[in-house]
């Protein structure tokens, strides 16, 4: 279904998963302290922050924790913009990119820039969706 479209990244090193699930949720609920149903997830290695730095889209993608408290809520719209600017920092910065690549070859430039691409569409198509980061 729609939550799981797209090509999960995932790295795993021994028994401990080494990464980030990123949601979209319809909305959060106040009373109920809970995230409204689940619109869409993917999954990337942590091995990926330094580049995620780089392209400006860290704080987004891995810092949008739930649920809300010390931070605002983040809407999909909210996000979009950082996210397309990501993309396009990556596209003419590959070689720039291509250094942060992790030596032991859990995350690369290609993975980051289909996770961004898979987000944004995500964010496109939930624009009134709330983030939520894991992992």
């Amino acid at each position: 279904g729609p939550a799981r479209r797209g090509a999960d990244v995932l790295a795993v090193q021994g028994r401990w998963a080494m990464s980030l699930d990123l949601y979209l949720h319809e909305g959060w609920c106040d009373h109920c302290k809970r995230f409204g149903p689940q619109l869409w997830r993917m999954n990337i290695t942590h091995n990926l922050v330094k580049m995620a730095t780089a392209a400006n889209v860290y704080e987004v993608c891995w810092r949008s924790f739930g649920p809300p408290g010390d931070k605002p809520v983040v809407t999909a719209a909210q996000a979009l913009p950082t996210v397309s600017a990501g993309i396009q920092w990556l596209d003419e910065n590959e070689a720039i990119a291509l250094q942060f690549e992790p030596p032991n070859g859990w995350g690369s430039y290609q993975g980051l820039r289909d996770f961004l691409r898979e987000f944004e569409r995500a964010c496109i198509e939930n624009p009134t969706a709330v983030l939520r980061s894991c992992g």
